[in-house]
This record gives C-alpha cells, structure tokens and sequence, in this order.
C-alpha cells in the first residue's frame, strides 16, 4: 500500500522531467496523506499532456457520494481491471502522479519503523495511476488512486507492497 508519499522538485524540475508545458499551483510537502489534492499528469482527449491537480482517493463515477475516496486511495495491478470502482477507467483515464520519494512502515514486534524510500540520485519517480470524475448536482470532483504492486527485492524486507514505478 501506499499511504503517504512526499514532493519537493521545483517547478522548473518538474516542467523539464515531464516535458510540460505549465504546472498549476501546488506546494512543496513532506508528507502527502490521502485525501488531499495531488498533482497528477493526465492525457487529455486531444492527446496532450498536463498537469492538474485531483483529489487522492478516486470516486467512481457511479458512487452516490464522496465518502468512499478514502478507501479507495490504491488499485492493486493484480486486480483493478475486474473491480467495478476501476474497470471502466483504466483503458482511458491512466495518469503519472510525481513523487519525490513515499513512506513504507515495517511491522515490527515493537511497533512500526518509518522508511523513506526515493531514487538514489533524488531524481523523480512517477507513480502509475488511474484517474476519475464524479458529479453529484452542481459539484464535480477529479480524483485518482495509486497503482500497486507487490513490493521488489529492495522494498519486500519492509513492506509488502509498492507503488507502481514508470521509468
């Protein structure tokens, strides 16, 4: 799962990594929570990029209201395609969320310890996503959820699942 992740490139990193053309407002956070808005790329009808801000825990369009985004903050690989919350969306709204690095907790007998997990080089990582649009009445919510993936060799001592990385 990932629950928490971090963003701190200026725009002018963000604008050359992605080759986009503008940015929208967004700050610089240390740690992201679900629920918030996050900058995402998207590709548009006329098959260009930019990049917007959604709303992190997708609202499937058919959702009689907002309250389920919270659980709905991840879409396993494994498995969206055949849940009803992601399978009409993952053929046509996929996005890249930008992240600096995220934040996995390993179990431990004591508690939990906190890793902070980015590239070596503090280069940026884009998470895979699948992107949404809910409207009830007069309000339209855009919304998005992570891609995930059982976690590799380098995260698996620490958690048992990881964001989609694209290179």
């Amino acid at each position: 799962m990932c629950g928490r992740f971090y963003l701190t490139a200026s725009p002018e990193q963000l604008r050359d990594t992605f080759q986009l053309p503008g940015l929208p407002r967004y700050a610089t956070i240390y740690n992201i929570p679900p629920g918030q808005k996050i900058l995402s790329i998207v590709k548009l009808d006329g098959g260009h990029f930019e990049a917007v801000n959604l709303h992190w825990g997708l609202i499937p369009h058919w959702s009689k209201d907002n309250k389920i985004s919270h659980h709905l903050i991840n879409a396993r690989a494994e498995t969206f395609t055949e849940k009803p919350a992601f399978r009409s969306v993952y053929k046509q709204r996929r996005c890249l969320i930008p992240a600096s690095g995220f934040y996995e907790w390993q179990p431990l007998e004591q508690g939990k310890q906190a890793y902070c997990i980015s590239r070596t080089d503090d280069q940026l990582i884009a998470f895979a996503g699948l992107w949404e649009y809910w409207e009830q009445g007069t309000e339209t919510v855009y919304s998005c959820s992570i891609i995930t993936r059982s976690a590799n060799h380098t995260i698996s001592p620490i958690h048992q699942r990881m964001p989609v990385i694209i290179a």
